[in-house]
């Protein structure tokens, strides 16, 4: 499917020790719904992979790396 999901995670209110939180969080990969995720995750777009990015490129590239 190829899918990429756009959120924002608020690290004052995610639970990560929470094992409820991680599985709720875990829910909503496998469904792609919004309404599945978990406190704290506030969710804004949801792409295939070949559809270019709305927010344009991530400040450290797609890699996830320091320029």
């Amino acid at each position: 499917m190829s899918q990429r999901s756009m959120v924002e995670i608020n690290h004052d209110i995610a639970e990560f020790d929470n094992p409820n939180w991680t599985r709720q969080f875990g829910t909503y990969i496998k469904s792609g719904s919004p309404a599945d995720l978990p406190q704290g995750v506030t969710y804004f777009y949801r792409r295939h992979h070949a559809d270019p990015c709305p927010l344009g490129d991530p400040p450290r590239g797609w890699a996830n790396i320091e320029k």
